[in-house]
């Protein structure tokens, strides 16, 4: 009877392990690149022996000492076991991440299972400056125009996209000059916001926003002569955006009219501006703190304006874009800072050199009293 009672519960015992076994049996697989452009489209697709209908979750988190985690993507598994999720990744930063499968509900996984994948997200905007406008006057196209500092002559893709995500221009490779210049005119039918990503055989280098706005109506004539003296128009703000940091600052060459010449800056950084008015006289302006707009207003009389701006902090970096009144064109100008520079004060030396005499001067006078004390 013992041993009856025995046999029972080794074929329990057996039992069980073919269950467990069974339970751990199921695998998931997928592959990834190693390496990912600032805001590319992360879709993954794997496949695995786990039954149709079943749920997992895959986590995303930076790899970095915190491992902090950056959010979590259900998906189900789909007839044959092939399963697809897409990674937003329009708002990462640059660095090192982790993608993590999550067994929610206990399916039980596999050690041939791939758990986890690393990847790295690469910063690729300073490769194309853009020149054009970001808000323009509709016309019927949109120019898009700029420069790769990478590629040289060897062209680059544009596809232009509008607010909604709807393909308005496929992309298309355009041509470069040997400096990387490039200008095209997309055809548009409407006014709005359109989206342009630039691309190369590596997949994207950056994407950048436009607005086309309708020229506002004029107001018709009055059939009487005014009684009073009409005010003076408001100047049309025009702009110009570039990539800034402290040892790469965004540099900007400004045609101004005669009168008054108003710069902004946009309000994503602590910015310092630093300027050569149209006489040679140079200016700084750094009067907020944090992230702000910085402003300035000087009289030009018609002549060229050069504007360097860069981030506060040495370690931020950003877009920084300027808003101009007063002027017929602003362009960015790679060389407009040693301009800005040439014409810079120089520092004063005296508060450095003050402190050094004046302990000078208190040693031979102490040396002096001790000589006079001993005789």
């Amino acid at each position: 009877m013992k041993l009856i009672h025995m046999k029972r519960i080794a074929y329990a015992l057996i039992l069980l392990a073919f269950v467990a076994c069974g339970a751990q049996a199921y695998v998931i697989n997928f592959d990834m690149p190693t390496e990912l452009n600032m805001g590319d489209a992360l879709v993954l697709e794997g496949t695995s022996t786990i039954p149709a209908g079943n749920s997992l979750e895959i986590v995303l988190f930076t790899q970095d000492m915190q491992k902090n985690e950056v959010g979590r993507y259900p998906f189900t598994i789909q007839s044959g076991g092939v399963w697809s999720v897409e990674i937003p990744t329009s708002r990462l930063d640059a660095g090192k991440y982790r993608l993590e499968i999550v067994d929610r509900n206990n399916i039980g996984l596999g050690s041939s299972s791939t758990s986890f994948k690393l990847f790295n997200v690469v910063d690729r905007k300073s490769e194309i400056v853009i020149s054009s406008p970001l808000i323009q006057e509709y016309n019927g196209v949109l120019n898009v125009a700029g420069q790769s500092t990478t590629r040289g002559s060897s062209g680059i893709q544009i596809r232009v996209d509008d607010e909604y995500g709807g393909t308005v221009s496929p992309a298309e490779w355009i041509g470069t000059d040997k400096d990387g210049y490039f200008s095209k005119d997309v055809p548009i039918t409407k006014p709005g916001i359109y989206n342009v990503a630039f691309l190369d055989q590596k997949g994207l280098i950056r994407y950048q926003e436009f607005e086309s706005r309708v020229k506002a109506a004029q107001t018709a004539a009055p059939t009487t002569a005014p009684t009073a003296k009409p005010t003076t128009a408001t100047p049309k703000t025009i702009n110009s955006q570039t990539f800034s940091s402290a040892g790469s600052p965004a540099c900007f060459e400004i045609s101004t009219k005669p009168g008054m010449l108003t710069v902004s800056t946009s309000n994503n950084c602590d910015w310092i501006v630093e300027y050569r008015d149209d006489e040679g006289k140079y200016g700084k302006v750094n009067d907020r703190t944090g992230d702000g707009e910085e402003k300035f207003s000087i009289p030009v009389t018609g002549g060229i304006v050069y504007v360097k701006v860069y981030p506060a902090d040495s370690t931020d970096s950003g877009y920084a874009t300027i808003f101009v009144d007063g002027a017929t064109m602003v362009t960015v100008n790679n060389n407009a800072g040693q301009l800005v520079d040439s014409v810079k004060p120089a520092e004063s030396q005296q508060s450095g050199s003050i402190m050094p005499i004046a302990m000078l001067s208190a040693f031979v006078a102490l040396g002096i009293a001790m000589f006079i004390r001993r005789r």
